[in-house]
């Protein structure tokens, strides 16, 4: 990779890495689906004009508006409510066995005991982070372990839709998700209508952020990267996300460091690891072989 891209990954590294403070700060602000709802909207508005309608392929980009806008964020939003934003960073690591486990059982895909040893190392952290002290109530913990299981369908609707530009499906499924959190928050939330009669910067620059930097910005320089490189070179870049996400609510919020994240988070972590590093590998020597002489 050129020292511009590397810069480019590491900049989406910092901004996904530091979005977790961000929403946290944002949920309690608010409330966690008027958060996400106003993040939508402004990604819908800021993106649409610049992207084309998906002709034929409505059906597919309401799904997702609905798997990934209202179940996913939804959920993983309701979860900072009552959990730190450390502990969120680590459990939202669970999306990469997820996926696999779904590619699994939908696509037909196989994968070796390496994968699944990462599977199991992963959701034995998670087992331990679910002893955290500073969980409010296992619904919060719940919510946000659900909202990484309704990512991984989420990607598997995604991959139905290969056929449609990232910032096509963002600007749209964005623009349908909105009225259905907001109206989960219009029925299951009060006070939400206090940004606009009493303003709070919070609110509007966590927003701003999550819309512009992490939803816009973020994922066109990450879909950039995956265009020019292969995804064997790109993805361990992902990797550094959780480190940034969890300094950064050490760092700017303020949380304490438990024996519980501490354990949780590594065995998540390594078990994360496990799993891209072997498909990284796997892809290497499926290139190897097919460059190897015939006999």
């Amino acid at each position: 990779m050129s020292p511009r891209h590397i810069a480019a990954a590491l900049l989406t590294v910092l901004l996904w890495g530091l979005n977790h403070v961000v929403a946290k700060v944002g949920v309690e602000a608010s409330a966690p689906f008027w958060f996400v709802g106003v993040r939508l909207v402004l990604v819908g508005i800021l993106v649409a004009p610049f992207v084309t309608l998906p002709r034929g392929r409505w059906p597919g980009i309401a799904l997702l508006s609905f798997v990934y806008g209202a179940l996913h964020l939804g959920l993983i939003n309701f979860g900072l409510a009552g959990i730190d934003a450390a502990t969120s960073v680590i459990i939202v690591q669970l999306g990469a066995p997820f996926t696999i486990l779904l590619g699994r059982f939908v696509f037909k895909e196989t994968f070796g005991r390496w994968r699944w040893a990462g599977i199991a190392l992963a959701f034995l952290g998670i087992g331990l982070l679910a002893g955290e002290p500073r969980i409010d109530a296992p619904i919060y913990f719940i919510a946000s372990v659900a909202a990484m299981a309704v990512w991984g369908v989420a990607n598997v609707i995604i991959k139905r839709l290969d056929d449609v530009s990232p910032l096509t499906i963002s600007a749209w499924s964005s623009l349908l998700a909105a009225p259905q959190i907001l109206l989960a928050s219009a029925l299951l939330e009060s006070g939400q209508m206090n940004v606009f009669t009493a303003p709070t910067a919070d609110f509007w620059l966590m927003a701003l952020y999550s819309a512009v930097a992490s939803s816009i910005i973020a994922h066109t320089l990450w879909n950039g990267l995956l265009h020019r490189y292969p995804m064997a070179t790109v993805a361990p870049f992902n990797l550094l996300v959780p480190l940034v996400g969890f300094a950064a609510a050490i760092i700017f919020l303020g949380e304490p460091v438990t024996d519980e994240k501490i354990y949780g988070g590594v065995l998540t972590f390594a078990g994360v690891a496990l799993i891209q590093v072997r498909m990284i590998v796997k892809r290497f020597m499926s290139k190897d072989a097919a460059r190897a002489p015939t006999v």
